[in-house]
């Protein structure tokens, strides 16, 4: 008797590899075009600020920089984008973070002259081909704000009226491998008055009720002076 053979046939198995091979390569392009759509995430400890907010501006001031680095790790680029309410302005600088490159960037925030003293909010945005990252920073516009950029008092000399409060920034950081870069307001005229040590970002106010001059300079730079002048 004749043994009839059983099986597939061979152009029938080559349909079936086709077909399977199409599936996954289906799979593989839909898996590719899901991870590709942007996710939102609202994510605050995304940034990591200098100091807790908020952070300071003035309108005396044409701008004022602040670092800002990422507190956890990235994948990816990130394209950073800013959105300020009217009256100020941020970038940041460099505009762009990677995980194999810089992970640290400045923000610029840029007060305008006729902005009121007060409290306001920007949204900072880190978007990639994958993932939209958000968070809001505060941000307080003083009238009378003087930062330390190295050496220096910006603004060295300034006009408050009496009652008026003037508030010290430090900005910068260390200054050479000998100078921490501390700073301190120490009075020499005016009133009798020494400002605690200064770590970098933080600050300390004055309120000046009595018109006059004010003399001070920093303790750790005596070189570093500036001067209030309190009119009535």
């Amino acid at each position: 008797m004749r043994k009839i053979r059983s099986g597939i046939s061979i152009p029938l198995r080559i349909g079936i590899v086709i077909l399977v091979a199409a599936i996954i390569a289906s799979l593989l392009f839909l898996a590719d075009f899901e991870s590709s759509i942007p996710s939102n995430r609202v994510n605050q400890d995304l940034f990591e600020l200098p100091y807790p907010p908020p952070l300071l501006a003035s309108p005396d001031l044409s701008s004022i920089n602040y670092s800002i680095t990422f507190a956890q790790p990235i994948n990816g680029s990130y394209a950073l984008t800013t959105e300020p309410p009217q009256g100020l302005s941020a970038e940041f600088i460099p505009s762009e973070v990677s995980a194999t490159g810089l992970l640290a960037t400045t923000l610029r925030i840029m007060c305008h002259s006729a902005t009121a003293p007060g409290d306001y909010t920007i949204k900072l945005e880190a978007q990639s081909r994958k993932s939209n990252y958000s968070a809001t920073i505060e941000i307080k516009v003083l009238r009378y704000l003087v930062v330390t950029v190295g050496t220096n008092f910006l603004p060295q000399n300034l006009t408050v009226t009496g009652g008026s409060t003037v508030t010290w920034l430090r900005l910068n950081g260390v200054l050479s491998q000998t100078d921490d870069g501390s700073h301190d307001i120490d009075f020499s005229s005016g009133v009798s008055l020494v400002s605690p040590t200064l770590a970098q970002y933080n600050s300390w106010s004055y309120h000046f009720t009595q018109s006059g001059i004010y003399d001070y300079y920093c303790k750790y730079h005596p070189f570093m002076t500036g001067e209030i002048f309190v009119t009535s």
